[in-house]
């Protein structure tokens, strides 16, 4: 179960969001731009046809200039937020609704963290860019490789043959291990909680790979996996974050998740089951990890 939060009392169908005062983004890092926040996109379009899909996925990857490290933090998908122009929602619906722009805006107004950049990627092409790497290594409880085997996470079914211990996943294979969220992982957590820190994990064994490149393998890969994103970055600046990942070390590598431990619990809005947080404890948090910069409290 999950434990108790500290905003939310109870469950109550009139919950209303209320926003923090929050300064975005500390002046001297915005001014120097020594660091670059990218919103990370994963797309489930399937039957939605022309129209957008659900972000299945939402993450930050953050590039530290100062350091070369890489930060990497998950937002759960039914986080309760104050969609701006829109009624109180998952933070997922507002890509559905509005795009990134207004995703930008929700993340803007609820936590208080700019973008530099996007990057937004479907299921399929998310499966194209695992096979461009060459697969990518995770390792899979009993209960997890079971679970792939004998339902349609994995979609296809010549796919269905992964075991418990280590596995070099394909693209397929890969985005099935992404989606698990109705088992325990090997940490005991369930559900997104589980699903996020499954998404992070295998982000990092993809990081890990591209960090130990050559330059012109660097330059390859981004090659081949640039059709299959729909980003904003151009070409110099994703040579600019590859040049930053480029032979960095695990220890340059932390994750974090938003809503932190204690922050949250599950809310019944217009009959639906979110997950109301404490918006200022988890600004709070996000800008320490983010930014590495105190809190009020902290100062």
């Amino acid at each position: 179960s999950r434990p108790e939060g500290s905003l939310i009392p109870g469950t109550a169908e009139d919950y209303g969001v209320i926003t923090p005062e929050i300064t975005p983004v500390p002046d001297d890092l915005a001014e120097e731009k020594q660091i670059c926040n990218i919103l990370i996109i994963g797309e489930e379009n399937i039957d939605s046809g022309s129209s957008r899909g659900r972000s299945d996925l939402i993450m930050i990857a953050t590039i530290d200039k100062r350091d070369r490290s890489v930060r990497l933090t998950s937002v759960l998908r039914d986080c309760l937020v104050s969609i701006p122009k829109h009624s109180d929602n998952r933070i997922n619906a507002a890509y559905t609704i509005g795009g990134v722009a207004l995703l930008y805006e929700t993340f803007r107004v609820n936590l208080g963290i700019e973008f530099d950049n996007y990057c937004l990627v479907n299921f399929e092409n998310f499966e194209n860019i695992v096979d461009a790497i060459g697969g990518v290594d995770i390792e899979l409880t009993a209960e997890e490789a079971s679970y792939l085997n004998r339902t349609n996470y994995i979609s296809n079914p010549r796919y269905r043959n992964v075991k418990p211990g280590m596995n070099h996943l394909n693209g397929n294979q890969a985005l099935g291990y992404c989606r698990i969220r109705y088992v325990y992982n090997s940490e005991m957590q369930y559900g997104d909680i589980g699903r996020t820190t499954r998404q992070r994990r295998l982000l990092r064994n993809i990081l890990s790979r591209v960090a130990n490149m050559g330059y012109m393998e660097l330059v390859s890969f981004a090659n081949k996996c640039t059709p299959y994103m729909t980003t904003d970055l151009e070409a110099e600046d994703i040579e600019d974050v590859m040049g930053t990942i480029s032979g960095m070390g695990s220890d340059k590598l932390e994750e974090c998740r938003i809503p932190i431990e204690g922050s949250y619990h599950d809310v019944r809005l217009r009959g639906m089951l979110v997950t109301g947080i404490d918006l200022k404890v988890n600004s709070e948090a996000l800008h320490r990890f983010i930014y590495k910069e105190q809190t009020e409290s902290e100062r």
